[in-house]
């Protein structure tokens, strides 16, 4: 049972992951889908987006078990499961980072719930992302979903140039 005190998040990471630096391709291309298709232990795939030079999971984690196969505890949306392919579900911050400490790192070298090889943003490569889209001012709207179909109307700013599809997501 979660209690009011338990933190949550929702991993776009806080929802999404990150790849790890080695694994990144080059392109003269600064912003584009990324071919890459991440694949967590349930079988769930999820697209991707290179923005600079760095490698995001375009969409929330929705993975019932770490990477090693180990449950992880989450909830749904209003504990409807059918939420979780389009807002991914919630995770405690302690099942988020799967025990390992918080990393000022860049990358964190992370894992936490993330699929293998992949890892959790640090706050400094969340900075490196805001910084490429031109500051903390416009990179909000960079990052979210354009329109107001999930977004509440006027969601101004939000032009998605970098395919990242940020959604309304976490409590």
């Amino acid at each position: 049972m979660w209690t009011s005190r338990t933190t949550i998040v929702a991993l776009v990471l806080l929802g999404t992951c990150a790849a790890p630096r080695q694994a990144l391709w080059a392109t003269e291309t600064v912003v584009q889908q990324s071919p890459e298709v991440v694949r967590d232990y349930d079988g769930n795939t999820y697209r991707t987006v290179r923005i600079g030079n760095q490698t995001w999971m375009a969409e929330n984690l929705r993975s019932t078990h770490y990477s090693d196969g180990t449950p992880i505890r989450y909830m749904d949306y209003d504990g409807d499961s059918s939420s979780a392919r389009t807002f991914g579900r919630l995770y405690a911050w302690a099942v988020a980072m799967n025990g390992a400490a918080s990393s000022a790192s860049n990358p964190s070298g992370v894992r936490g719930a993330c699929p293998a090889g992949w890892h959790l943003p640090s706050g400094a490569e969340w900075q490196q992302l805001a910084d490429f889209l031109g500051g903390g001012a416009v990179a909000g709207g960079k990052l979210k979903a354009a329109g107001s179909s999930l977004w509440d109307s006027p969601n101004t700013g939000a032009t998605d140039e970098s395919g990242f599809s940020a959604l309304p997501a976490g409590l």
